[in-house]
């Protein structure tokens, strides 16, 4: 049995907006609440009954993914579904260099 946890994430939140969802309609404010919008949790994103993803949508959710350089949560679902890629070892390449002009005191911060 597959269980898939959905109603977080960047994917979700692109996807239920494809869906229909509306996020400026889900505000975590109460008449006469003076809480900071901060303090409360976000507001659940429920999608449209009825709503789909269609196909182009779904590979534009996944490429956006990939646009922002989140490949790691696409390889996840990919072996979560029984699908993982290759195993082509591990990322050896470098970074560029970077340098600090001054020394560094860890412990101030």
């Amino acid at each position: 049995m597959l269980l898939l946890q959905v109603g977080r994430g960047s994917e979700f939140r692109s996807a239920a907006k494809k869906m229909g969802y509306n996020d400026s309609e889900s505000t975590n404010t109460v008449k006469g609440d003076d809480t900071k919008s901060e303090d409360k949790p976000p507001a659940r994103i429920t999608i449209p009954e009825n709503s789909t993803l269609s196909f182009e949508d779904f590979v534009q959710v996944y490429q956006e993914e990939l646009t922002q350089g989140k490949f790691w949560g696409i390889a996840h679902d990919l072996h979560r579904l029984n699908e993982p890629l290759p195993n082509i070892g591990l990322f050896n390449a470098r970074y560029d260099r970077i340098y600090l002009a001054e020394p560094f005191n860890h412990r101030q911060y």
